[in-house]
């Protein structure tokens, strides 16, 4: 899972002011596209970027837990009003006021579409006591002992 890294790593690079914080289990494996993972995952801190106060904290987990790899992308920013989370994925869809960093409202779209591709889920929780956190789950790759691999 080292697309997950890079993301981080990246969203660094392109808020440095911007306190990321950063716990990823080691060994955490996906079958799917690459690409397209390391796309949802970019929306999602660029959401991060966009809709939050510089300075705003965020943090980028990802973990294994009942068969599952679950990236979340939380920040302590000013959420989004409850009555609007239901909408949050849908394409076209600006939950929040117009922002200094105008986009399409595409971005938590295709993070749900991708999540759907690879027989997962995308969810939004309001994070407390403020702020937004996005669930991204989706099926580990079964993994093979290295003993078994000759």
């Amino acid at each position: 899972m080292t697309w997950s890294a890079g993301c981080a790593e990246r969203a660094q690079v392109a808020d440095p002011a911007r306190t990321w914080n950063v716990c990823a289990d080691p060994g955490l494996v996906v079958t799917g596209d690459e690409e397209l993972l390391r796309r949802a995952v970019d929306n999602l801190l660029a959401n991060v970027r966009a809709h939050t106060p510089a300075g705003t904290a965020a943090a980028i987990t990802a973990a294994s837990r009942d068969a599952t790899v679950v990236v979340e992308v939380s920040d302590d920013g000013p959420g989004v009003p409850a009555d609007r989370l239901p909408r949050i994925f849908d394409r076209f869809y600006r939950a929040a006021a117009p922002s200094p960093h105008p986009g399409a409202g595409l971005g938590l779209a295709i993070v749900s579409a991708v999540a759907a591709t690879h027989h997962g889920t995308a969810e939004a929780a309001l994070n407390e006591p403020h702020g937004l956190r996005i669930t991204l789950a989706v099926p580990a790759a079964a993994l093979l002992a290295v003993a078994d691999s000759g």
